[in-house]
């Protein structure tokens, strides 16, 4: 009868530790970025570009100084988001998109 009851014990530990473990989330994702950003197209809104995104944009930088070697000209605002890569779009004075570009992020070294 002990046995049994160590035995019981043992599968009841293990079955907590199984649904504590499924549970569990584990660490949070970055957003998958890249493969939305690819849906982007000249001409669009800031609205719209969010809603491709599925993201509103927490930040945004004013132009027209360039951030990168690939900014285009003339651009007035940049939308930044951050995921599996680095999201910038950039916005003429309407508010249209004129470009935008997915900067790898760098590992740390």
């Amino acid at each position: 009868m002990r046995i049994r009851r160590i035995i019981v014990g043992f599968l009841l530990s293990g079955l907590a530790v199984l649904c504590v473990s499924v549970g569990h989330p584990g660490p949070p994702r970055e957003p998958r970025i890249r493969h939305k950003a690819e849906r982007i197209q000249i001409g669009m809104t800031q609205t719209e570009v969010e809603d491709v995104i599925g993201i509103r944009t927490y930040a945004w930088v004013p132009g027209p100084d360039p951030i990168t070697e690939d900014s285009p000209p003339g651009f007035r605002k940049v939308l930044l988001w951050s995921g599996d890569c680095d999201l910038l779009v950039y916005l003429d004075e309407n508010g249209r998109v004129i470009g935008w570009e997915c900067v790898p992020k760098k590992l740390p070294s």
